[in-house]
Order: C-alpha cells, then structure tokens, then sequence
C-alpha cells in the first residue's frame, strides 16, 4: 500500500510533474509531523496511546529523513528500495496507532 508520501516521493523519482509532487511531498510531511505532535503533547492522550506515539515517531523519524535526502531524481531512485522498506515501518506502526485509537474503552476503565 502507497502512503501519499511514497506516490509524490516515486512522482519525483521518476520525474513526473516534480514542482507539484516536491510541494505535495512537503505538505504531507508537514501535516503527518503536526498530527503526530498534536497526539504528542495533548493531555486527553492516554499513556498507551502515547507510547504507540513515540514509536511511531521513532519510526517516522528515519523515513522522513530518506525521503528528503536528495532532489536528485537518480539518487532518490537508488534510495527508493530504503525509502520504501522504511514506509511499510511507517505503515505498520499507524495501523497499530489506529487499532488502538479505535479500541472499544474497557467499561469503567478510563482511557487515560
């Protein structure tokens, strides 16, 4: 499964529309990254949740990295296997996130 990260980051690598791809790229980036920090710092996040949070960070933190590395389109070829061994990480740690977030609370247990 593409993340819209992956499909602008293979948009650039291939060089197809790079200029909308590259913004695109920069704004999914920047919407993942506040939602994450979002999750981060509000006080109605449970423990558990956050702690899925941080990893997701971990994980996100490295992807991120991969995926503005270089303009290059060559390079970004060559680092597109990395690129997308580090998304299915990505993806993974938000289908837990989201499997969580979707957990029927437990009756009388609080959330947080």
């Amino acid at each position: 499964m593409l993340s819209a990260h992956d499909e602008f980051y293979l948009y650039e690598t291939w060089e197809i529309n790079t200029a909308p791809a590259d913004m695109e790229l920069h704004l999914a980036r920047a919407h993942f990254t506040a939602v994450l920090m979002q999750m981060e710092t509000s006080p109605l996040t449970a423990p558990k949740i956050k702690t899925q949070v941080a990893e997701l960070r971990r994980v996100w933190e490295p992807y991120q990295t991969t995926l503005f590395a270089s303009r290059d389109a060559a390079k970004m070829r060559r680092n597109a296997p990395l690129a997308a061994g580090l998304s299915e990480r990505v993806l993974e740690s938000t289908e837990k996130l989201v499997a969580m977030l979707l957990e029927k609370p437990q009756a009388g247990s609080a959330q947080r």
